[in-house]
């Protein structure tokens, strides 16, 4: 007679590789989030080229990145069968634009148009004024009426990054009433006139 003998298989499910979300192109500043998703049992580790131990949970988070952070992000994890132990993404930021200067008058009349430019090169601008209205513009802000207090600007580079902010006070003068001139209006020939 023949022997049989039975054997139990289990078959565990495939984890496949893990995944990376997060964006990829950052400005330099902003905040860079990388996530994963959540794996029973498993254990991570996010690594950089510039730090092999960036924490242990599933998700990362630099609240400030700088140009030194750009390059390969690595996610590693163990602890579980049938994953490939590790998953990679690569991650950009561009610099911050250099802060533009503000040019232009300082002191205006009332009934004046304030006139605001800036000779730095950006894509796009962004004014504020002392009432926190914002303006976009390509290179000068031109408003009336004209408000007491400080103007800022930002620009906006071809990446989208925005630079620090420059500001200028701006001093509004009254203007002075319109005289009334007081005479006769009618006269002779050889009379004086007194305005």
């Amino acid at each position: 007679e023949s022997v049989s003998e039975i054997i139990t298989v289990t078959v565990i499910p495939a984890n496949g590789s893990p995944n990376i979300f997060g964006d990829t192109v950052l400005c330099e500043g902003e905040i860079l989030n990388l996530n994963t998703n959540p794996i029973a049992g498993a254990n991570y580790l996010w690594s950089n080229n510039n730090n092999p131990n960036l924490g242990n949970n599933t998700n990362y988070i630099n609240p400030a990145v700088t140009v030194n952070d750009s390059g390969y992000y690595y996610l590693n994890v163990t602890g579980v069968n049938c994953i490939n132990a590790q998953a990679s993404i690569h991650v950009t930021i561009h610099p911050k634009p250099n802060p533009p200067t503000i040019l232009g008058d300082t002191v205006y009349c009332s009934s004046d148009t304030t006139f605001l430019y800036t000779t730095s090169p950006y894509d796009s601008l962004i004014w504020i004024d002392p009432n926190f209205n914002y303006y976009l513009s390509q290179d000068s802000l031109i408003v009336t009426p004209i408000y007491t207090g400080y103007y800022y600007l930002s620009g906006i580079d071809s990446n989208g990054c925005h630079s620090s902010v420059d500001s200028i006070y701006i001093s509004t003068l009254i203007s002075p009433p319109v005289p009334n001139i007081y005479s006769n209006t009618s006269f002779c020939n050889g009379d004086s006139i007194i305005l």
